[in-house]
């Protein structure tokens, strides 16, 4: 497989395909760690397999198109900020927003099955799941939208490598968000909440 690989990055573009490839591979490797270390948290802090995790953080992905995008909201009482600032405002937003939908579904359909089998609270979760990517599909329409993020389709040239502003911002936003969340759990909060999971 490697000597396959290897002929081919030396064909006439080859190389810099290879590693424009790589770096896509990258940028969307780190939407799935994120995705990954959220589902790895709630199971290490309540033992449950979330399979609703998945579309609560689709969830968060429509409320960032509807806050940003739709309703343009903080942006349309704040235009004297800049389009950046008024879509970081808006994602800030739609996290919490996703955020309180998510510890809503914990208090009212996880929290009572404490103590019930693990394929109980597995297909309790699933059903979660269908219920909520039900409800952001009935109002997206099955449409695909943009996040309106203010990056747009712009690329950033470095020698052969070519990465859009959007992949490398994901990449830069997981690397802090995993430091962040290494540096929280040495903390003494963060350390109680480990003790208080285990």
């Amino acid at each position: 497989m490697l000597p396959v690989v290897i002929a081919q990055a030396a064909t006439q573009g080859g190389f810099e395909k290879f590693v424009n490839t790589l770096a896509s591979g990258i940028a969307l490797g780190a939407i799935y760690a994120i995705l990954a270390l959220g589902f790895v948290i709630i199971f290490k802090a309540t033992q449950v397999v979330n399979f609703a995790h998945g579309a609560i953080a689709a969830l968060g992905a429509y409320l960032v198109v509807y806050f940003a995008v739709v309703l343009n909201i903080p942006g349309r009482w704040l235009d004297f900020l800049s389009p950046t600032l008024q879509w970081v405002l808006s994602a800030t937003i739609a996290v919490l927003v996703a955020a309180l939908v998510g510890m809503v579904v914990e208090r009212i359909a996880i929290r009572p099955m404490i103590g019930e089998s693990l394929f109980a609270v597995a297909m309790i979760t699933l059903g979660l799941d269908l219920i909520i990517r039900t409800f952001t599909n009935d109002f997206m329409d099955n449409q695909v939208r943009g996040l309106g993020d203010p990056w747009g389709a712009e690329v950033i040239e470095i020698g052969v490598l070519r990465i859009s502003q959007t992949q490398g911002v994901t990449v830069v936003v997981t690397v802090l968000a995993m430091l962040l969340l290494a540096w929280f759990y040495r903390t003494r909060a963060g350390v109680a909440m480990r003790a208080t999971a285990f």
